[in-house]
């Protein structure tokens, strides 16, 4: 089990491209695509666990995935398995099928010991969205948010945001990618009825 630790910040388009362009080192684009395993009344969602089947570099790794502090944006995950091709049945004994998937392009815009700062564009259920995560470890939380003022600062030179205390809020709120496409899901069915 591993604990992970990070801030998200969902993006405008234009913000999205600003902080691509104003990254210190910005680093080729890698393309990685989660499976979405629940229930029919999407149980394990509720509850804030995430069971993905996400595949990198041609590996599929599936992954229980527990959302904790939402605050500080702690996570924890277990793998249990991997393979070289995917396998809709893998969570099939916990009664899970696979409802989608979310394909990210990701850009690391930044990255030393205590953090990893990437952009996503993320394509899931006909929408795109953007957002920014910066991953810390355990000692590098106020690093963390030091960044998070960073990025801040290049958007307001930009014009692209205005208060700094909005931008802590969209930071402080920003839904986990299973979390945005399980809403588009429901949202989704709703709109069939």
């Amino acid at each position: 089990m591993t604990v992970e630790r990070e801030i998200k910040v969902g993006l405008k388009k234009e913000e999205y491209e600003t902080i691509v362009k104003g990254s210190d080192n910005p680093e080729k684009l890698t393309v990685q695509t989660n499976y979405y395993f629940d229930t029919k009344d999407l149980l394990m969602n509720k509850k804030g666990i995430t069971c993905r089947t996400r595949c990198k570099n041609g590996i599929y790794r599936s992954t229980v995935k527990r959302h904790t502090v939402r605050e500080f944006g702690y996570s924890t995950e277990t793998d249990f398995c991997e393979r070289d091709t995917f396998d809709p049945n893998v969570f099939a004994a916990f009664g899970l099928y696979c409802r989608g998937n979310l394909t990210t392009e990701r850009i690391s815009v930044y990255h030393d010991k205590e953090l990893n700062v990437v952009a996503d564009r993320n394509t899931y259920l006909g929408k795109v969205d953007y957002e920014l995560e910066i991953e810390y470890s355990e000692s590098g939380y106020l690093r963390a948010k030091e960044y998070l003022r960073k990025v801040y600062a290049l958007l307001l030179k930009n014009g692209l945001v205005s208060g700094e205390s909005d931008w802590l809020l969209r930071a402080s709120t920003g839904l986990s990618k299973s979390e945005r496409f399980f809403l588009a899901l429901q949202n989704e069915a709703q709109t069939r009825l």
